[in-house]
């Protein structure tokens, strides 16, 4: 036995090793990397395999995972995966993906593909897909088993018309012949029918079912009372009676008890609803609730009644669509709705969830849409948060009572409520609630919050009006660092905060490019300037920055100012004497020529560089052009003819005079200096560094024209 065993282990390890051609690209080095990985996978899958067959599914769940790592081609790894992941109770919108992946790779090694298609129709049954899962068995080659037609008879029912309950009901009067013992088939049956349906083929199967329910309860000895309880529902006379009495006796306890003992006059109507009172604490299915009411007449018993649904605190589930499932869940809190949970598939995915106080939803999320709301006067919202893959996390903040939405309402249950006298209420689902989209998100807004990226922990709030932009304030923590101003949703000018003493000395003005034809910045600079703005890039806004201000002394005049043009034209400007003046100026015309200007100290006239590709060509103060002259050692540049002194000179001066300019903390500064007997005036304009010799006369004369100043 022991030499069968090994043979039949070696085989099989053989079997899986090599079941799968071997995979080639051309390249020896790399075709032999894609095999070691494959032979790696295959083992995996043998490990897998055992563990799934050991019920060991963690353990299952683990090897599939190793072996899609080194190679993701075989389905069989898939299949394990989803098969052990739905033992696990993992929710089915995570379990379908993974049948759907090995299909789509249809590389099968070991496994019927048929196991994974049962897998796959019984998913899709059970979340609201009957017709598919019908679809995919009968696709040739049809699958029939047990699993199979269980599945097909299921998917019947649940689509409801007259056909196809015919179909079910024909599936089922086949499958007690053919699998006999399947207990599966008969409660499928009782759920899906009524016991006081006249049809002769449902009297037909009742009879059957209920003669022979000792049979399938003790193959089936864990769903006794279930199966049960439905067939004593559905015998009468004798039969009933001896399958009550058989279901008290063996302890055996359901809800359904309840409606059927006192249907039967084995209990009292206060007995039974100290019952059903028992399950319904803790859950308990809204239609048989209903039905069991309606069989109370006793006023002690209704009074009872009142008493207990005015303070109920238990969980009832409803099945909304019909398909056998419950897929509304509410939980209650001293007789009024708490907790409301709706999974319209039932796939394990909530749709939404809600939160009630005291009955009236107060706050609520669709967790698919990572959406989360609240309500101030239902059903009117108050905020709304949502992100998806392409946004950050979007704060509404709405008008009152401005924009009404709701996914369910709360409805008084008319029933309950008119036979108890208590004031019963149940959730209904709204079925096609309003698509939030941003643009009904913005109409109806009074704020918008976003988080910032201009810097950490920071934050935009939008205030709108009438579906606009109104104004943005920027927060860092709790702090305010900028704000700005919109006109039509585009920005028309933004004050910030650049050092946190609380003063607005940045000031960005921005115009409007309607036709997106103006080219003044570059990519990354547009998409820095809607990050600071929106909190998100962007390349294709309708406007651009058209010019930045900046006050450092706080006096309302701008120590720099900075101009955008098309072409990537810019012009810079330097007051430095707090005039309202600029001293010094930077143009850039085009790529490659640039020009700096600034004033003589000695006539006060504005003097010209023209700059070629980052060197001076020209030198100009309106009247006369000077002579230009590159230090022989630094990259400085002498203006004027003035040569009476050494060499030594020069260089000495330019290595001085660049050494004060790069003090300065502008990109554009100029200053007087001494060295030795001689006064030189330095500037800076960008990256081009300039001096001109002033004579001790000249300047005396100048002088209080211009100071040494920084930006």
């Amino acid at each position: 036995m022991k030499k069968i065993v090994l043979f039949f282990l070696i085989f099989f390890a053989a079997g899986i090793l090599n079941a799968l051609p071997p995979v080639k690209t051309g390249d020896s080095l790399k075709d032999s990397a894609l095999q070691a990985n494959r032979r790696t996978a295959l083992r995996c899958l043998q490990l897998a395999s055992g563990y799934l067959s050991e019920k060991n599914y963690d353990a299952a769940v683990s090897q599939a995972s190793l072996g899609i790592a080194y190679d993701e081609t075989i389905s069989d790894l898939w299949y394990i995966l989803a098969s052990s992941k739905n033992s696990l109770q993992a929710p089915k919108a995570q379990v379908l993906p993974l049948l759907e992946k090995a299909f789509e790779l249809n590389s099968w090694v070991n496994y019927n593909r048929d196991n994974a298609r049962i897998m796959h129709a019984d998913i899709l049954s059970d979340t609201g897909h009957s017709r598919e899962a019908i679809a995919v068995l009968d696709a040739a080659p049809s699958v029939f088993s047990a699993d199979a037609e269980y599945i097909r008879a299921k998917s019947c029912y649940r689509l409801g018309d007259s056909d196809n309950v015919s179909k079910a009901r024909n599936k089922i009067d086949g499958a007690r012949r053919i699998f006999p013992d399947d207990t599966r088939f008969p409660l499928l049956f009782f759920k899906n029918e009524s016991h006081t349906d006249r049809n002769p083929d449902v009297q037909r199967m009742t009879r059957y079912f209920v003669k022979t329910i000792t049979q399938y309860v003790e193959v089936s000895p864990d769903k006794d009372a279930e199966l049960e309880i439905y067939a004593a529902w559905f015998a009468s006379g004798s039969d009933r009676e001896h399958l009550l009495k058989s279901f008290k006796a063996r302890g055996l306890s359901h809800p359904l008890y309840a409606v059927v003992a006192l249907e039967s006059g084995i209990m009292n109507q206060e007995q039974a609803f100290n019952y059903i009172a028992d399950f319904a604490d803790t859950a308990i299915d809204y239609e048989l609730m209903e039905e069991f009411i309606q069989m109370l007449d006793e006023e002690a018993v209704l009074a009872l009644a009142r008493e207990y649904f005015d303070s109920f605190g238990g969980f009832i589930q409803r099945d909304t669509d019909g398909d056998g499932i419950s897929n509304l869940y509410v939980k209650y809190s001293r007789g009024r709705p708490q907790d409301i949970f709706y999974d319209s598939e039932q796939d394990g995915i909530l749709d939404w969830n809600v939160v009630c106080d005291y009955g009236s939803p107060v706050s609520g999320s669709f967790p698919s849409r990572k959406m989360n709301f609240t309500w101030d006067k239902f059903p009117y919202l108050n905020t709304l948060t949502y992100a998806d893959d392409s946004l950050p996390e979007l704060s509404f903040g709405f008008v009152a009572e401005g924009l009404s939405w709701t996914p369910v309402l709360i409805r008084e249950d008319v029933l309950i409520s008119s036979l108890t006298g208590s004031r019963f209420f149940f959730p209904q689902v709204v079925e096609k609630p309003e698509v939030l989209d941003a643009a009904v998100l913005l109409r109806n807004a009074s704020s918008l919050e976003i988080p910032g990226k201009e810097r950490e922990n920071s934050r935009i709030r939008f205030t709108v009006l009438d579906g606009e932009i109104v104004t943005a304030d920027y927060f860092q923590g709790e702090k305010e660092f900028a704000r700005a101003w919109f006109k039509n949703n585009l920005p028309d000018m933004r004050v910030c905060d650049k050092d946190g003493d609380g003063l607005y000395e940045v000031s960005e003005f921005y115009a409007v490019d309607n036709d997106r034809k103006m080219q003044v910045h570059s990519l990354e600079d547009i998409r820095s300037v809607t990050v600071n703005l929106f909190g998100i890039p962007s390349e294709g806004k309708q406007f651009y920055l058209k010019m930045v201000q900046i006050d450092m002394d706080g006096d309302t005049s701008p120590d720099f100012t900075e101009e955008y043009f098309d072409g990537n034209g810019k012009i810079a400007s330097w007051d430095n004497d707090s005039d309202g003046k600029w001293d010094v100026r930077h143009v850039i015309i085009s790529g490659n020529e640039e020009q700096s200007l600034f004033y003589d100290v000695m006539t006060h006239r504005m003097i010209t560089v023209t700059s070629m590709n980052g060197k001076p060509v020209e030198v100009s103060d309106g009247i006369s052009a000077f002579e230009i002259t590159k230090d022989s050692v630094y990259d400085f540049y002498w203006i004027g003819n003035d040569f009476s002194h050494s060499r030594d000179f020069y260089e000495s001066a330019a290595k001085l005079a660049l050494k004060t300019l790069a003090a300065g903390s502008s990109s554009c500064y100029s200053t007087v200096f001494e060295f030795g007997d001689v006064r030189i005036l330095a500037v800076k304009t960008g990256n081009i560094c300039l001096g001109k010799i002033v004579a001790q006369k000249e300047y005396s004369e100048a002088e209080g024209g211009l100071e040494n100043h920084d930006e």
